[in-house]
């Protein structure tokens, strides 16, 4: 279900993060240090909180720092059930609801516990990696203090439910528009000019090739070796092609050794071939995967100065 909170704070799970790993895999809590004022709990049970920045001016703090400890201890203590916690741990957001019992431990830290469990998944189950979140929101890590306002609420809540930003959505389907145009010019290059697309093709996606384009041999018109890795892979290009074509290039291939993976690259393929789904050793390559790959590794300037 989609989560409708009513506001987020982002929490600092102790200094340097050194009670995430018990609060997230552990405890299932919230946990906030401040245990170096007398009788904090209680004032703060109260709802005392001008006694709490008084404590604070007490210890030679200035009325704007107690002010503003004061602050975020108190989101800690009243904020709802319909407030969304997060904090970051393990390269993943995480994320959870937690109910306003608070408990005080020896130490002088507090904790609330969590209603369910601390999450790090989107509602559909897709991880919430750092890698794949905003700058913006990821700015959060450096805050000084220990609880503050999210303020990228709306982009947090469409990460959490799956949603996808308006702007990226747009982006998405003048994408995909544009690989289907690419795609039907791709079918009218001379079919020199798409042997030669599928050669720029591995070479912009970093592949070094080892062999002439074409050749001699009749299974492999490209021989490519991944730098980093060293894994081989073989590619064969085809102008025309039925599916039996394709059926006979699996099965001498198959079994062949030093080689991770092969691909058939066809021009003009029948029908069949066109509705053919493939996987396993042998990836088919028709002029709609050519064209994504083409938009994806920038050859849709190569291909339109082509077909001009």
């Amino acid at each position: 279900m989609r989560i409708k909170p009513h506001a987020a704070l982002y929490i600092k799970l102790g200094e340097g993060g050194k009670w995430e790993q018990e609060c997230i895999e552990g405890s299932q809590t919230l946990r906030l240090g401040y245990g170096n004022i007398p009788y904090e709990h209680s004032l703060c049970c109260e709802g005392k909180w001008e006694e709490v920045v008084e404590r604070y001016e007490a210890m030679g703090k200035s009325r704007g720092v107690g002010t503003r400890h004061a602050k975020q201890i108190r989101l800690f203590y009243e904020a709802g059930e319909d407030v969304l916690w997060i904090t970051f741990y393990s390269n993943r957001l995480w994320w959870c609801f937690s109910k306003p019992e608070v408990m005080l431990l020896e130490d002088g830290s507090k904790t609330r516990p969590v209603i369910g469990r601390w999450n790090s998944c989107d509602i559909n189950g897709a991880p919430l990696e750092i890698s794949r979140l905003s700058g913006k929101l990821l700015m959060l890590q450096g805050f000084q203090g220990t609880i503050c306002s999210v303020r990228e609420f709306d982009y947090l809540l469409r990460k959490i439910n799956g949603a996808t930003e308006p702007e990226v959505e747009l982006a998405k389907s003048s994408r995909q528009t544009l690989a289907g145009q690419i795609a039907a010019i791709i079918r009218n290059l001379h079919w020199r000019d798409f042997e030669l697309l599928i050669d720029l093709i591995f070479r912009q996606a970093g592949w070094r090739r080892t062999s002439q384009v074409g050749g001699p041999q009749k299974t492999l018109d490209l021989e490519l070796v991944e730098p980093i890795t060293g894994q081989r892979y073989g590619v064969q290009i085809k102008s025309q092609a039925d599916f039996a074509t394709f059926e006979s290039y699996q099965s001498r291939v198959q079994h062949w050794e030093g080689f991770t993976r092969f691909y058939f690259a066809v021009h003009s393929p029948s029908p069949e071939l066109e509705r053919v789904a493939t996987e396993g050793k042998v990836q088919l390559l028709r002029p709609a995967e050519v064209a994504e790959w083409s938009v994806r590794y920038g050859l849709v300037d190569w291909i339109i100065d082509k077909a001009g």
